[in-house]
């Protein structure tokens, strides 16, 4: 074979590739695009181990408050961009 023959044939197979990948992988994840309106009360132990992942928006408004001792261990990253209202023009912080 020459080689513009195995190179026709490579692009074929990335096409047909990107073609399948399309109707056959998992779905997307999608965007909450909600807010949350109301109380969360919590009484008791709270364990929580792990990583979690937030990817999105998370409309907070309002106060966030903690009575009592709270245990915590390891770092917490926060990034992000306000969108409106919060007088920082729109930059990361």
């Amino acid at each position: 074979m020459s080689t513009f023959a195995i190179l026709i044939l490579c692009v074929q197979a990335c096409l047909v590739q990107t073609v399948f990948g399309q109707c056959c992988g998992y779905g997307g994840i999608g965007c909450y695009g909600g807010e949350g309106v109301g109380d969360v009360a919590v009484g008791g132990q709270l364990p929580v181990a792990g990583i979690t992942q937030i990817c999105g928006q998370v409309p907070i408004t309002g106060a966030v408050e903690f009575a009592g001792p709270v245990k915590a261990s390891g770092s917490v990253t926060i990034t992000g961009r306000c969108t409106c209202g919060c007088g920082c023009g729109g930059g990361y912080y």
